[in-house]
């Protein structure tokens, strides 16, 4: 005897068949979906790398700029210190220089005033009341001079003379000129030395001696002295603070002499007392 299934059975046969086939095509269709979503998170999250990783690059070198930057002050906060400490001593120096010109420029100045006083000194003349005083008046000398006669055509009347009186003539009174003395010229001698040929360089000016700078003292101005004192050539050496600093006013500095001149007085200097120089920087020279 055969059984046959039931209706019923049959239902859930097919029931359970059509689920298996439903889930068997539900579920390649969601692994597609996971699928999907996977790459997209995975796209998502190399995109947010991406732009971490370009964030901080942009902020690695955005911190090596600064450091730059930094080091950049340094330097300049460096130069400046330095620049501030050159101009402080530029500053000193420029002082220190007007101080001494300004020192300077009051010595010439008095040198000057001196230089007038004594000029004033030599240039004054002799007093009226002795030129009056020394004044010789000649004495008139009575002189008679006749006046021609002339004879009168011959009549009985006798000829008379016109008498003739004598006009006396007075010479006109000679003054004796003022002399005034001429000043004595420039001289030249070596001193400081006990040789003949050496010595430090001195000048007579004005009445008194003096000495000559060093400044921009040469051989060609040695060779003119040593000439001028009646050397001849040769070795000619010249000296600084070799015979000692010397006294009184220095009246020469600076000198341009060529070497042929005659004397010392003919080369170009700076004038008279015009100078910047201390006695420690007198000139002297060595003749042969």
């Amino acid at each position: 005897m055969t059984v046959k299934p039931s209706f019923t059975t049959c239902h859930v046969t097919c029931f359970i068949l059509c689920v298996f086939l439903f889930v068997g095509s539900t579920h390649g269709h969601l692994q597609e979906e996971w699928k999907k979503y996977v790459d997209s998170q995975l796209l998502y999250l190399r995109s947010e790398i991406l732009q971490y990783v370009k964030d901080h690059s942009f902020i690695l070198n955005t911190l090596r700029a600064l450091n730059w930057h930094l080091l950049t002050l340094r330097k300049d906060i460096k130069q400046l210190d330095a620049g501030r400490r050159i101009l402080k001593v530029q500053m000193e120096y420029s002082l220190t220089n007007v101080t001494k010109h300004v020192d300077s420029i009051e010595e010439k100045l008095k040198d000057l005033e001196e230089i007038i006083a004594n000029h004033q000194q030599n240039t004054v003349g002799p007093d009226v009341d002795t030129l009056e005083g020394s004044e010789t008046v000649e004495k008139p000398v009575q002189t008679t001079t006749a006046k021609p006669t002339t004879a009168k055509p011959t009549t009985q009347k006798p000829t008379t003379q016109e008498p003739t009186t004598p006009e006396p003539t007075t010479p006109k009174p000679t003054t004796a000129e003022p002399t005034t003395p001429k000043p004595e010229g420039p001289k030249l001698r070596l001193a400081g030395s006990s040789t003949g040929n050496g010595g430090r360089v001195e000048v007579y000016h004005n009445g008194q001696w003096g000495t000559v700078c060093a400044d921009n003292f040469e051989r060609f101005e040695a060779t003119v002295i040593c000439k001028m004192l009646g050397f001849s050539g040769g070795t000619i050496r010249v000296y600084k603070e070799s015979f000692g600093p010397g006294s009184g006013p220095i009246w020469l500095s600076n000198l341009g002499c060529r070497g042929d001149e005659l004397s010392l007085f003919d080369c170009r200097s700076g004038g008279w007392g015009v100078h910047n120089c201390g006695h420690y920087e007198d000139a002297g020279v060595q003749c042969n």
